[in-house]
């Protein structure tokens, strides 16, 4: 996965209305490790994405496909 997925789910979390704070909490991921994924710093781990993936009730490949765009 590269970091381009990051920037994807600060895209859709911001449109849902989610903190940044709330998805840490939820997931367990610290806060300053998410902000590092969000925007595009740090590459995320199957595990961790699994996990956003899993908080945010979404297919694993939702932010991968390209074809899909975020809504």
């Amino acid at each position: 996965m590269n970091n381009v997925v990051g920037p994807r789910i600060k895209s859709y979390i911001k449109k849902q209305g989610i903190s940044v704070s709330y998805l840490s909490d939820k997931t367990g991921i610290s806060l300053q490790a998410l902000r590092r994924i969000l925007n595009g710093k740090s590459k995320l781990c199957a595990e961790v994405y699994f996990l956003l993936c899993q908080e945010l009730d979404l297919p694993l490949d939702y932010f991968i496909d390209s074809g899909r765009g975020i809504e």
